[in-house]
């Protein structure tokens, strides 16, 4: 939501690439890759280095990062707030960061 109208589109883009990447990554969404740094983590099997990763110094890694981190929209739940019901078509993702979600169903009402 920082970087929402397109004139903080125009702010934001003439930062430099590093100060953008911080932004995203030390900042806005840091709590949420610290939890799921494993499914933002992309071996880079152009390099001759084993083990080596793409990161947030490559360019193409925080376009990437900052394109799909902008699509994300946090929402609150309270406690025993249903997300989705039985045979519901579920167009989304959810991580959940704090707190926890049972799944379940129920036989004959």
């Amino acid at each position: 939501m920082s970087v929402s109208t397109e004139e903080d589109h125009k702010l934001f883009d003439q930062l430099p690439n590093n100060v953008q990447g911080s932004i995203y990554s030390d900042f806005l969404f840091k709590k949420f890759l610290s939890k799921f740094i494993k499914f933002f983590t992309f071996p880079n099997l152009e390099c001759k280095q084993q083990h080596a990763y793409f990161g947030w110094q490559h360019d193409n890694y925080m376009n990437f990062m900052i394109y799909f981190l902008s699509l994300l929209e946090p929402i609150r739940l309270t406690k025993g707030q249903i997300l989705f019901t039985e045979l519901e078509n579920v167009n989304m993702v959810v991580f959940t960061i704090d707190g926890s979600i049972d799944i379940g169903y129920e036989i004959n009402k």
